[in-house]
């Protein structure tokens, strides 16, 4: 489990800004991108990571900060909003670097600042990904102490390359459903869902070819290396036209499905 805090600021946060203020709060540590990904990772010099931060998301409704993060918060953060997310290590030395970023990040900016419960120790192990606490053959598991845990980038992030690095992953469709809020009840689903992306493993790639899967209608974030490549694409919601992401997913859709045999497919053993 890690320690988490969220900054809600009042003007949007660029990756300079953010990379900026990690130099400024934290001079000796080692800074750097994860690969294939969004996120700023500050690592100590034995090489750990100490911490990850997504740089900030823009938020078209407020009704999302009530929902993750309490009505407080949503009462509490400037409008417009951005919101930018630190994943630490759950010791103290973790506690005070995610501290700092959401308090230099809101003294800036202008904003509020939230943090999760104190974080358990557990379940964590050094994975490849920040989001997961850890990745076996057959799982990836997040924990996350906080009210509502949502499918972000992280997550998604996690999952794609988890499931592409061991080659199972064609394709994932990855939607949210209402249930029951009273867990002593059996789960009932309500509606097809509405759809936060889906993403195609490296069968699926090789299938429709790396240029088509990569420079289609809809940004897709690409995980491993060229010749084992998975790509995510994130729905791109709209608060002014909800329907916008569906239709952006299926002409992504359409996009890779005209493509498909097009590319290059596995070479047997014998044709290598």
């Amino acid at each position: 489990m890690s320690y988490d805090t969220v900054a809600l600021v009042a003007q949007e946060p660029d990756l300079a800004t953010v990379a900026r203020v990690l130099e400024h709060i934290a001079p000796g540590l080692w800074l750097q991108p994860h690969t294939d990904s969004g996120l700023l990772e500050l690592r100590d010099d034995r090489g750990s990571l100490l911490a990850a931060v997504e740089p900030g998301l823009a938020l078209g409704s407020r009704q999302e900060i009530g929902r993750l993060l309490g009505p407080e918060q949503q009462d509490a953060a400037p409008d417009p909003c951005w919101w930018v997310e630190t994943r630490a290590r759950p010791d103290a030395a973790g506690h005070r670097i995610a501290d700092d970023v959401a308090r230099t990040l809101t003294a800036r900016l202008g904003g509020t600042a939230w943090a999760s419960g104190q974080a358990d120790t557990t379940f964590r192990a050094q994975t490849p990904h920040p989001a997961a606490d850890q990745v076996t053959d057959h799982a990836v598991l997040v924990t996350q102490d906080r009210p509502v845990v949502p499918w972000s980038s992280w997550l998604a992030d996690a999952v794609v390359r988890a499931l592409g690095e061991a080659d199972v992953l064609d394709t994932l469709w990855a939607r949210h459903r209402t249930g029951r809020s009273d867990t002593t009840h059996e789960p009932a689903w309500r509606a097809p869902g509405s759809a936060l992306g889906f993403a195609v493993g490296p069968r699926r790639v090789r299938l429709v070819g790396l240029p088509a899967t990569e420079n289609g209608p809809l940004p897709g974030t690409p995980f491993g290396p060229p010749e084992h490549r998975s790509v995510w694409y994130p729905a791109l919601g709209d608060v002014d036209d909800p329907g916008r992401a569906p239709k952006a997913l299926r002409t992504q859709w359409e996009h890779l499905a005209a493509h498909a045999g097009k590319g290059s497919p596995r070479r047997t053993t014998d044709e290598q």
